[in-house]
């Protein structure tokens, strides 16, 4: 077993005593992969992987089924099931999905935000405002993911909350933030704000324009920031 199947131990002993096998499988995986313990590339056989976990092979095998079928993992020809690498096609995808969901929660926000939801995102930009202002990127990216999480939270559906967690498990692997790229921090703030204004207006059109050109904006940078990484891992 590898260094980084191992890591994932104390998650396990926590999965595995409140899910059955082959479901805390799964998430152990799923929760590795989305948040980088288990890199890209990581071979995930069964047979190490039921050793390693004393459960039979049949509930990982399932695990890693549905792991393939979320795209997470992918079958190679030489070495079974390795964890799935983000391409550049994964990101378009992802975030002309963000800017649907994006888009349908703002509308649907719009008619039944309460005041109390206003404030929160409000709350949760200020907070991202002063994570800016101290540097961190990380808390930065974090708090922009909750802040479009509790903004869908507000649109009442959650159909759609289920689709942008599960996008947003695809975003966390996708490696720094836009957030990160100069001047980017503070124009996405500026978006949040006029699409909070747009919500606490009631203006359901508006606010799902201003959320699409949003998650538009945030994967021009992202894909920019691709084309740098290829750039520099050439030269």
């Amino acid at each position: 077993m590898s260094t980084e199947l191992t890591t994932l131990m104390p998650l396990w002993l926590t999965q595995r005593r409140d899910h059955v096998a082959s479901d805390a499988v799964y998430r152990t995986l799923r929760e590795g992969i989305v948040t980088g313990v288990v890199a890209a590339g990581t071979r995930l056989g069964e047979v190490p992987l039921a050793t390693e976990l004393s459960i039979s092979r049949t509930p990982v095998r399932e695990a890693l089924h549905r792991l393939e079928t979320e795209r997470f993992v992918r079958r190679s020809d030489r070495r079974g099931m390795v964890v799935a690498e983000v391409t550049a096609d994964d990101i378009l995808e992802v975030y002309v999905v963000r800017a649907a969901i994006n888009g349908l929660a703002s509308r649907l926000a719009a008619d039944g935000a309460a005041p109390v939801d206003i404030t929160r995102l409000r709350q949760i930009n200020d907070e991202i405002i002063q994570a800016d202002r101290g540097g961190d990127s990380g808390r930065m990216a974090s708090l922009n993911l909750e802040f479009h999480e509790f903004l869908c939270g507000a649109s009442r559906n959650r159909l759609l909350m289920q689709l942008m967690r599960q996008v947003h498990d695809t975003v966390r692997r996708f490696p720094g933030t836009t957030l990160s790229v100069p001047g980017r921090a503070v124009q996405a703030i500026r978006e949040h704000e006029a699409l909070v204004d747009a919500i606490a207006d009631h203006d359901g059109e508006r606010a799902e324009t201003i959320a699409r050109a949003h998650i538009t904006k945030a994967m021009e940078v992202r894909m920019a920031m691709l084309e740098l990484a290829k750039n520099d891992l050439g030269t």
